[in-house]
């Protein structure tokens, strides 16, 4: 796994490229040594890079010395590999030119990374949404018991918790995966949806379906509705649980949709991150594990983390991943759909949510799941873009003829950054002031565009309080500008800008 923190970039990581002198008078002149080593343990935000438009020429003894080394290279027989791949011994799978990073397929991209998984659909994605990869994402596909989400949610939006539902022989006799239900069982909605979204139980789908609306047929008007009133013109379900194969689909991308609906509900929320749960199953307390084995894997505490390493043959701990706080949602497999998994992750603050549908094995699915998670958290984290201790500009103060104030934000300003996107262009208008300013006056503005997009702006204020001229020293001021005026003297100072006009992500070096 590519290191967690190698995206914070630190002052003079482009080495012999940035004027020193530019850099130390930019925003980032103070990045911590911690930060330049990609160490993050305090959850603090990286710091972008600050580019100079001067840039140093590289010396002839070294472009020749590059030169014969390139030569030397170009005729061994050797390989070199260009990184330690550490989810696999060997990669298994081709990048396709087909797979989209921000709706940009990989063959036009200039990104020097991207996912290697088996799933022949797949995605990773914001909080809000925004796809940051993905694989044949408008790809209608089977979604085997991820169907169970879609369940949840017309249950919890239909009934109270705490309403008994009785079990019926049909939902006790449902074939597949089974929570263990028995024919008279009553049992709260509440426990019903632990029994459905934990071991996954067919039976509780069919429980909740037939409570609900009479008939399993008329439960899935409610999904396929909701589905419509949610935007997922590619998705129809036939059954509440996954099984049936026929007109049973989604898209990576409306499933998606569906998946943060869902964990905007507090008790769904609540069930799924969990790895064990009690239920009360009728007169029974009954435990259940959770079918989602990123809890272990990724925790490397149980003896399903060492199962699973020794049959993805890694060393151990390949796969824990200290930091990740697991969010859920839902596992699937079935014949057609074969092996997939919903998923959120929380890590150093960013939520993602990984699709994957259709990955070869139960195995290849945290495989898959797990490369998705490791590329979006290299290229999408957290940037402090400037803080009140960064003086933006030192502006001139026109009825003084040397001084000037300087200008800063008012607060720190912390963005979620998706450095594909390329660099980072900051935009500062601040123009000379006349008459007096007060620390907090608001002086001006600075901008943030990424890609041609604005992603943030800030006022900038005064630092400091600079009274006007009183009527003494403007007749002092006036005397000096007058024979100032023959030698070609300034009548005042220029304002200066001193941060760069463009912010070096982690994919743009």
């Amino acid at each position: 796994m590519p290191d967690q923190d190698s995206k914070y970039m630190g002052i003079g990581s482009d080495i012999g490229l940035n004027d020193s002198s530019d850099i130390n008078s930019g925003i980032n002149s103070d990045i911590s040594s911690d930060i330049s080593s990609g160490s993050n343990s305090d959850n603090s935000p990286g710091k972008l890079e600050g580019t100079s438009p001067e840039r140093r020429r590289l010396n002839r003894p070294f472009l020749n010395l590059l030169l014969a080394f390139l030569l030397v290279l170009s005729f061994s027989s050797a390989t070199f590999s260009s990184g330690v791949e550490l989810l696999s011994p060997t990669a298994y799978a081709d990048v396709q030119s087909t797979d989209l990073v921000d709706n940009v397929s990989i063959a036009d991209h200039s990104i020097a990374d991207a996912p290697d998984i088996q799933a022949d659909y797949a995605a990773v994605a914001t909080a809000d949404g925004t796809i940051l990869w993905e694989r044949n994402g408008k790809t209608e596909t089977p979604m085997a018991s991820t169907t169970k989400i879609m369940t949840a949610v017309i249950a919890l939006e239909n009934a109270k918790l705490d309403s008994v539902f009785l079990v019926t022989a049909g939902a006790a006799g449902t074939s597949g995966t089974s929570a263990g239900l028995k024919e008279g069982d009553k049992v709260t909605l509440y426990n019903l949806l632990i029994a459905l979204l934990l071991p996954s139980g067919n039976d509780a789908g069919v429980a909740i379906a037939v409570n609900i609306s009479g008939t399993e047929y008329d439960f899935c008007d409610k999904m396929n509705k909701k589905a419509a009133d949610l935007g997922m013109t590619q998705t129809h379900f036939s059954d509440a649980h996954g099984l049936i194969e026929v007109n049973h689909y989604t898209t990576v991308e409306d499933y998606l949709i569906l998946a943060r609906y869902a964990m905007q509900n507090e008790t769904f929320r609540n069930i799924v991150k969990e790895k064990q749960m009690t239920a009360k199953i009728g007169d029974r307390d009954v435990s259940y594990q959770n079918t989602n084995q990123l809890f272990d894997i990724t925790a490397g505490t149980s003896a399903t983390a060492a199962k699973f390493d020794a049959a993805t043959g890694v060393a151990a701990g390949t796969y824990v991943r200290p930091g990740w706080t697991i969010k859920g949602i839902k596992t699937g497999t079935n014949n057609e759909s074969e092996a997939c998994l919903v998923s959120c992750v929380e890590y150093q603050g960013i939520e993602l949510y990984a699709i994957v549908f259709k990955s070869p094995t139960d195995t290849t699915r945290y495989q898959d799941t797990m490369r998705l998670y490791d590329w979006a958290f290299k290229h999408y984290w957290k940037a402090e873009l400037i803080s009140p201790e960064h003086v933006v500009a030192n502006m001139a103060l026109t009825d003084w003829i040397d001084k000037s104030v300087p200008v800063s934000v008012p607060n720190s300003v912390v963005l979620d950054i998706f450095d594909c996107r390329g660099p980072i262009q900051q935009e500062v208008d601040v123009s000379d002031w006349k008459g007096s300013v007060k620390k907090g006056d608001k002086v001006g503005r600075i901008v943030w565009s990424q890609n041609g997009e604005v992603i943030d702006s800030s006022d900038l204020v005064a630092t400091a309080d600079q009274p006007a001229p009183s009527f003494w020293q403007k007749i002092s001021i006036g005397w000096d500008r007058f024979w100032g005026g023959f030698s070609g003297s300034a009548k005042h100072m220029n304002t200066e800008i001193l941060v760069p006009t463009e912010l070096k992500t982690a994919d743009s070096q």
